[in-house]
């Protein structure tokens, strides 16, 4: 039988209690994060996730800059709204996953726009015309068409949080006015 020293714990019996010590909190976590991936796999999120397939594309890395973009995107959105079964075709300029830019947004009142007036802040995303009702999100108002581009008076979509913080409510947004500070630029989240 072997002799059990004078203090009784060996270095051998602390690395044990370590080792599952720490497999219980990963254990425990990984638990914990299916948990939270089942629940939001059954959540409502304003639109309907099944049979959405997302894409990432690089035009500026096939060569296309400028005014070309905007075509590039435009036939492309058309070819795939061509392919049968397909429903709907979205463009953005990011996945509201994955970030986008930070703008400071004034009331239409505020004459100062300094970062310390700013009423909210934005994240700022350019969108394809039908993005909203094609995710049937659109609560009030309509969504963009092809006409709205760069010669037509400035359009946006909000949500009802930017809408209660600026207008008070979704109702008083509709036709409303809000100001940015296009001298600052926009700040680049995530980077």
């Amino acid at each position: 039988m072997p002799a059990i020293p004078a203090s009784g714990i060996t270095v051998r019996d602390v690395l044990l209690v370590v080792q599952i010590t720490i497999c219980a909190v990963l254990v425990t976590s990984s638990l914990v994060a299916v948990r939270g991936l089942v629940r939001s796999m059954h959540s409502q999120f304003g639109f309907d996730p099944q049979n959405v397939l997302v894409a990432d594309t690089n035009l500026t890395m096939a060569g296309y800059s400028g005014d070309s973009v905007p075509a590039m995107q435009r036939r492309m959105i058309d070819a795939l709204e061509t392919i049968p079964g397909v429903k709907s075709v979205d463009s953005l300029t990011n996945s509201p996953w994955w970030g986008g830019s930070r703008q400071d947004v004034f009331t239409d009142q505020t004459a100062d726009l300094k970062p310390a007036n700013s009423a909210a802040y934005s994240v700022v995303f350019k969108i394809s015309p039908n993005t909203s009702s094609g995710g049937h999100i659109l609560v009030a108002g309509r969504a963009f068409s092809r006409h709205d581009d760069k010669t037509s008076p400035r359009v946006a979509v909000i949500n009802q949080m930017f809408a209660r913080k600026i207008f008070g409510s979704v109702t008083k947004a509709l036709g409303g006015y809000y100001k940015i500070d296009m001298a600052r630029g926009y700040k680049w989240l995530g980077s």
